[in-house]
Formats: C-alpha cells, sequence, structure tokens
C-alpha cells in the first residue's frame, strides 16, 4: 500500500474554509489506497519477490520493518511474516 505522504502546510483555505487543494488531493489518494487496500472484501499484504522482503527486513537496515509485518512471496506464493527479528513462511493445512 502506497499511503501518501503527509507535508505539513497550510490545510484548510481561511477565505472559503474548504480544503486547500493540495489537501483535496492528499485526502483523495488516501481514501483511494484505503479503499484498495482495506475493503470488505479483505486485506490485501505488500506482495514482494524474496529479495526484497530480505532486504526490508535485515537487521542491518535501518528502515527494517517491525516484527509483525506480513508479505506475500510472490515468488514462493506463500504468507510469510517477520517474528523476532527473522522471517516465517505461515504454514496452512
Amino acid at each position: 500500500m502506497n499511503v501518501p505522504t503527509f507535508n505539513r502546510q497550510q490545510y484548510v483555505d481561511p477565505q472559503t474554509g474548504y480544503l486547500m487543494p493540495s489537501m483535496e488531493f492528499y485526502h483523495q489518494q488516501l481514501n483511494q489506497q484505503l479503499q484498495f487496500n482495506y475493503s470488505e472484501s479483505g486485506l490485501v499484504v505488500p506482495s514482494l519477490n524474496t529479495q526484497t522482503i530480505d532486504n526490508v527486513t535485515s537487521p542491518v537496515n535501518e528502515n527494517s520493518k517491525p516484527n509483525g509485518t506480513v508479505f506475500y512471496n510472490e515468488e514462493t506464493d506463500k504468507l510469510q511474516v517477520k517474528i523476532n527479528g527473522t522471517v516465517k513462511t505461515i504454514q496452512t493445512v
């Protein structure tokens, strides 16, 4: 999911009381992503290849994803989760 970055700026036009155009655009992008990824049809987790999952969960990566992060490995067609610093495959029956 690509959540738009919130930039600190004027939120409301003081003359009209409406959102500034940049804030309208921000909310349109945010709502679109939320509706696409968190709909009544279910939750869509990030779909990444093995190398990317390894990179974003590496302890040497200062932006390493936290424990509990879930991924869909598009190479193995398996759900994976980071637990205690290690990516583990979620076993299904």
